[in-house]
């Protein structure tokens, strides 16, 4: 029987999902990037959250028909910021890392600069993340990623309904 009603996590299809991951890479950036007053549980959460929504996107885009698996997996696959989303995500979701994962030990971690800290900067904590060898201050590889899905919608042609 087909609901009267569409839900509204999937009224808007892909479009919605894209909104609702750029809402919480909002989140990402602001807690990542805010004073030491922030719960670090909550800047985690909302970072972990992000890569959860923006690894998601590539499920929303092939189930709702807009492109074909193959197709997204192409253009993902050259794409670093792909193999970071990627592995954050299901680690974050499956605790473990089993389907070749390009890093299955990344690190997400808080560097306190202490030398801001007792200058009274108010930036004075900064998330990062060990990936493959390398350290990328959160904020930077959150909107990586983000960037890496304007590029990705843009050479599909799909508009994204942002005003």
């Amino acid at each position: 029987m087909t609901p009267l009603h569409k839900s509204f996590d999937t009224y808007e299809g892909w479009i919605g999902h894209y909104k609702r991951m750029r809402r919480w890479q909002e989140r990402a950036v602001r807690y990542a990037k805010g004073p030491l007053n922030y719960a670090n549980d909550e800047a985690v959460d909302f970072v972990l959250a992000y890569f959860l929504w923006a690894h998601s996107l590539r499920e929303w885009l092939i189930e709702t028909g807009s492109v074909k698996k193959v197709e997204i997996d192409q253009l993902l696959a050259d794409r670093p910021e792909w193999s970071i989303c990627r592995d954050l995500a299901n680690r974050s979701r499956h605790y473990d890392l089993k389907k070749n994962p390009t890093d299955k030990h990344w690190i997400l971690a808080l560097r306190l600069d202490l030398n801001a800290l007792m200058a009274g900067k108010q930036e004075h904590q900064f998330w990062y993340v060990l990936h493959d060898g390398q350290y990328r201050e959160i904020p930077d590889c959150v909107n990586a990623v983000a960037r890496m899905w304007e590029e990705t919608l843009d050479r599909l042609g799909l508009e994204r309904g942002l005003q």
